[in-house]
């Protein structure tokens, strides 16, 4: 027996919406679904992890394999215990023999925390919408958004926060009991990965009341006290005691700086007033959220299997095409009614409005730019887009519900082909490349300088684990001749990466410092108008001249 797509969860066991009987196996497997479905996404995931990562997710892993426990180290304000959990979890499988890098912990464990955000978002779209098709597909959409996709095959603290989101979602389904204490203890849990988990404070308080309208309007702010103050306590409480453990401060003053550190400083683009640029990144963010990648990403990758899904892309895509230009001449013929509007949405349309407006106006002006940040709202986007599909199957025969599944495939297979799949070859992404071709050409012990931190200098350094970084501040005293020439005698070598070179070019004595210990053809760059990668060798001064070329294999 097939399932009822309208099968209604939010009514007594064994009735549908439309009062149709609704047997035992048919409940089964609506239950079933959520799991069903997240165990293909997790599949999928898995499969195709990205291998251009994110310069954050990098650096957490850094911090992860290099600190020697759970230490202030791990802390960082913008997403205050993501390390220490992403320890827990590197740790928890070291402990049962699973010897994998930090990195690929942390990717593996994105990418089940993202599949159980698709079947807890599959469960509250079920409850929302009463529909199995409907809601499967909104998921699905959801699942395989470019954006989404990527960073849930990568390192970030953005999925485990949005997830903790979709259990609030879960935990304020209209006609269960409201459960404030509990809501506030997983919306501090989200404002612990990331910081902007803060901005979903009014949705929860919109959320409450409306799951509480049969109460008392007493009754109703004792609720949304008890939330505000629990989630408020335990968050000002958990970062203050991390501000101290980390600084050794108290200062009411330097607190609040060190929460804003990001915002305050000088040296990062954080908040942009010019009101056009902002509307054009906004636009394009909106666009990179849904579809990304590029054509030329997928040469040199095609294949056979690939040709075929470039075909079944081009079909589908055809197909949506036609069909949308046929629809619209028959409205402007037919002018369908306007169709009863459905009421058991209004309350999720407004909630997704406000989740929406909160983010959209912060973002406008904090880093319009930084598509990623758009993932905050992402649920809610596919909530609002679920609405019109809604109510357009209530003026279209439903023979034309294919539509929606024809798009969502279209959307994956396209995000699949262009950024996914061409994002998941070493060789897609060129500085990792060279990182990891130079594991044959730096022995373990080399010794690397560098002058300041940077997402390229971390990769290297996380892909050359044997390697030895030095912050470089005077070379003179770090750079001694006699530095050097113990590095040598140890049969290891010594390099100058691209800010150590920089910052000695800065000056004559830099520069003269340069001539007399490099040497023609002894350097590694990757420079091109994305990248800006050198590394050079150096060598004693007195070592320096005919004799001393196998310093450069």
């Amino acid at each position: 027996m097939s399932v009822n797509p309208h099968i209604s969860l939010s009514k007594a066991p064994g009735i549908s919406s439309d009062n149709h009987i609704v047997f035992i196996g048919d409940r089964v497997r609506v239950n079933a679904a959520p799991w069903i479905l997240a165990i293909g996404i997790l599949m999928v995931y898995l499969v195709f992890p990205t291998k251009t990562y994110y310069w954050d997710g990098v650096n957490f892993a850094l911090s992860i394999e290099n600190s020697s426990g759970f230490s202030k180290s791990l802390i960082h304000p913008h997403h205050l215990l993501y390390n220490v959990f992403g320890y827990a979890i590197y740790h928890l499988c070291d402990s049962a023999g699973l010897h994998v890098r930090a990195l690929q912990v942390l990717q593996v464990t994105n990418g089940v925390l993202s599949a159980l955000c698709a079947a807890l978002f599959l469960r509250f779209l079920l409850q929302t919408f009463r529909s199995v098709y409907l809601s499967s597909v909104l998921t699905l959409l959801f699942a395989f958004s470019a954006t989404w996709w990527k960073y849930s095959t990568d390192a970030d603290s953005y999925v485990p926060s949005i997830l903790l989101f979709v259990i609030c979602l879960n935990l304020m389904v209209d006609g269960q009991k409201p459960k404030p204490f509990l809501v506030a203890l997983v919306h501090a849990a989200s404002m612990f990965m990331h910081q902007l988990g803060v901005f979903f404070y009014p949705v929860i308080v919109l959320g409450i009341l409306f799951q509480s309208r049969e109460l008392s309007f007493r009754q109703r702010a004792l609720l949304v006290l008890k939330f505000s103050v629990t989630a408020c306590s335990i968050t000002l409480a958990a970062n203050y005691y991390c501000f101290h453990l980390q600084t050794g401060a108290f200062s009411v003053s330097a607190f609040a700086g060190w929460l804003t550190t990001y915002v305050r400083s000088p040296n990062t683009y954080s908040f942009s007033f010019d009101l056009w640029s902002n509307v054009v990144f906004t636009v394009r963010g909106h666009a990179r959220l849904f579809f990304g990648g590029r054509l030329n990403w997928l040469r040199e990758l095609v294949s056979p299997p690939i040709v075929a899904l470039l075909v079944i892309l081009a079909g589908a895509i055809l197909v949506l095409v036609v069909q949308f230009v046929k629809d619209l001449k028959s409205a402007a013929l037919t002018r369908d009614s306007a169709g009863k509007s459905d009421l058991s949405l209004i309350q999720p349309g407004a909630l997704c409005c406000l989740w929406v407006g909160v983010y959209l106006t912060f973002l406008f002006f904090w880093y319009p730019y930084f598509t990623p940040y758009r993932l905050f709202y992402l649920p809610s986007l596919i909530v609002l887009f679920g609405i019109i599909l809604a109510r357009y199957r209530e003026v279209r025969p439903l023979g034309r519900e294919w539509y929606a599944a024809l798009f969502a495939m279209a959307l994956a297979l396209s995000n699949f082909l262009f950024f996914i799949y061409p994002l998941s070859h070493v060789e897609k992404n060129p500085p990792l490349a060279l990182a990891m071709a130079l594991n044959s050409k730096w022995a373990p012990g080399t010794s690397i300088y560098y002058a300041s931190s940077s997402a390229d200098n971390e990769l290297f350094r996380y892909f050359n684990p044997s390697t030895r970084w030095q912050k470089l501040s005077q070379f003179e005293d770090q750079v001694s001749e006699s530095a050097l020439r113990e590095i040598y005698q140890r049969n290891s070598s010594a390099w100058l990466e691209t800010s150590a070179i920089e910052f000695l070019k800065a000056s004559t004595a830099g520069q003269s410092w340069l001539a007399v210990h490099t040497r023609e053809g002894c350097q590694y760059e990757l420079v091109n108008g994305s990248y800006n990668i050198k590394y050079v060798q150096i060598f004693p001064s007195c070592e320096n001249d005919e004799g001393q070329s196998g310093f450069c294999n």
